[in-house]
């Protein structure tokens, strides 16, 4: 097998080192100031100098992140914050929030904390419900797990994954629609724009004549798919964020994944070529879709924007991938079925490798093909075939390290940056360098921690039940926190489970913990008996009914690789 040359595309280069950069610029002439990755995270803040104190825009991915900003605005000013805006749900965006202000100065309304009203619901759907998932499929996504010398980089910045989220602090202030707000003298028109995600808003600044855009626009093409998984991204309305820009006079266009554009005819430009590059992608896709291709045919006929849309850095695949947002649009508007009857029930995946390989000659045929795959310079095709002999046997070391190399080498060459993290990733896990059970656990105790709240952790166990286990047993398990002092509780019924505030009827158990011990049974960080054994959970009643009830639970399962399946 041939040696694998570690490369990198130009201009993969030339964008991480303008993006990577933390700086702190106030925009010319304006109590504004830009704070870009602070602390070396992958998003921006936005903080605004009103009269008698700030406006901070987006709090960051986590606790040390906005520990970066307030030390920046400490910087700036004395004057305290009297309102944070979360620019929309995703976890990068509004987890920083407890390193600015505390609980209670949001809770007396000290402190406003402003939101669309759709945010707390898309949060927890979209970060609680499949939070750790997406969390494992994160690590891939932004290379975590990638040395320096691989120039790890996530295509909007350094890092996204990582650090602590201690309190998350919901928004005490919810708009239900376009709102003119003063703050501190200094007047906010809050719209909706809803592209990137549902719930996402913008604020224009008519005395500053600025605009602030949160995730509408990137410096690299927008996602309309990303890999670590999201809600379906509806195209139209992410270029028609654009369009509600357009419709405003400013001269200075700020954003959380790009920096500042100054000048109204450079806007117009950016953001006209950026939302007819959206809309390029989806119209494209939907015609094709119309005409019966599949998301695989997608994916192969759709792989670039034409010239007259390049427009670089706005425009290139650094984040978003032509064919992956083309692919996108099928599934959102087809759902799965490719429409072909014979995909309807296929045949299971380790049935039909081995079925494959026995066509193909047996093992040994097919792994010189994929070898001989490889030194042709075909590694996509030889990962392919690898691929077969894993299916079959997960054992098999020499399929496990030529399909890591040949990951290896498609990574090399990948100009987009959450491309190349998955396909470098990928090879570690099939070298053994990236546990599948350690990175689920690791994302687990992340999205699944006592700072969400005991019924966020309690509603999470609706999705570990193992019916096998549940059958159709209907009991009632009572739950009391020691430190926080509430009490809740657990109804199983017919394999679900329904989580009640207060105390219930004739409950089967009674148990007594605190809510970090709570966080530890829910996100598998420790078993039931463990926590017994450990005095950190008290049963009342009967324990044998107890260790019944919570052994229908299956907090930590095993994990099946990516690639290793």
């Amino acid at each position: 097998m041939k040696a694998i040359e570690r490369s990198f595309p130009p201009y993969f280069l030339e964008h991480r080192s303008q993006v990577c950069q933390s700086a702190v610029v106030q925009l010319p002439g304006l109590p504004i100031w830009f704070l870009q990755s602070p602390g070396g995270w992958s998003v921006n803040s936005i903080v605004i100098e009103g009269d008698d104190g700030v406006i901070v825009y987006d709090t960051g991915v986590c606790h040390e992140q906005g520990e970066a900003i307030a030390a920046e605005i400490r910087k700036i000013t004395t004057k305290p914050i009297r309102a944070i805006l979360y620019s929309h749900h995703h976890a990068d965006h509004c987890q920083g929030t407890d390193a600015l202000v505390s609980r209670e100065r949001v809770a007396s309304g000290d402190v406003q904390v402003i939101a669309w009203k759709t945010f707390s619901k898309e949060y927890a759907d979209e970060n609680r419900v499949v939070g750790p998932i997406m969390g494992m499929r994160a690590v891939f996504m932004y290379g975590a797990l990638l040395g320096p010398d691989e120039q790890s980089y996530t295509g909007l910045g350094s890092r996204f994954v990582g650090g602590r989220i201690e309190q998350f602090i919901e928004p005490n202030r919810l708009l239900e629609e376009d709102t003119e707000i003063e703050i501190a003298g200094v007047k906010l028109r809050v719209f909706l724009t809803g592209g990137e995600a549902s719930s996402e808003m913008g604020v224009h600044l008519p005395d500053f004549r600025v605009a602030i855009i949160a995730d509408e626009v990137y410096a690299a093409m927008a996602n309309l798919y990303t890999l670590r998984g999201a809600k379906f991204r509806d195209a139209t309305r992410w270029a028609a964020a654009s369009d509600r820009v357009l419709e405003l006079d400013v001269d200075v266009l700020v954003g959380c994944h790009m920096p500042p554009i100054t000048g109204a005819e450079n806007i117009r430009r950016v953001l006209t070529t950026y939302r007819d590059a959206i809309q390029y992608n989806h119209d494209q896709a939907v015609r094709r879709i119309l005409a019966g291709a599949t998301p695989e045919d997608l994916r192969a006929e759709l792989t670039e924007l034409p010239g007259f849309l390049d427009l670089p850095p706005y425009t290139r695949e650094m984040y978003g991938k032509v064919a992956a947002n083309a692919a996108q649009q099928f599934t959102g508007y087809l759902g799965w079925f490719d429409g072909d009857a014979a995909t309807l029930a296929p045949t299971p995946r380790a049935e039909r490798a081995r079925r494959m390989v026995a066509l193909m000659g047996g093992r040994d045929a097919l792994f010189a093909e994929a070898e001989k795959a490889f030194d042709a310079d075909d590694p996509q095709w030889a990962a392919e075939l690898a691929g077969l002999l894993i299916s079959v046997d997960r054992g098999d070391g020499e399929a496990k390290r030529l399909k890591g190399a040949s990951l290896r080498a498609l990574g090399y060459r990948e100009l987009n940056a959450t491309w190349r993290n998955w396909y470098l990733t990928g090879a570690m896990e099939l070298e053994g360098r990236a546990d599948p059970n350690v990175l689920s656990g690791f994302a687990r105790a992340s999205f699944l921690s006592a700072a969400i709240g005991a019924e966020a952790l309690l509603d999470a166990l609706r999705f570990t039940i193992d019916p096998h286990r549940a059958l159709d047993r209907h009991e009632f398990a009572s739950i009391h926190l020691t430190d926080t002092g509430e009490t809740w509780t657990l109804e199983l019924r017919n394999s679900v489970l329904l989580v009640h505030a207060g105390a219930r009827r004739d409950p089967s158990c009674e148990i007594h913990l605190s809510l970090a011990s709570l966080a530890k049974l829910v996100s598998g960080g420790a078993a039931f008996g463990e926590l017994v054994e450990a005095a950190e959970l008290e049963v009342r009643e009967p324990a044998d009914d107890a260790a019944a009830f919570f052994g229908v639970f299956e907090t930590a399962p095993q994990t099946a690789g990516f690639h290793t399946r």
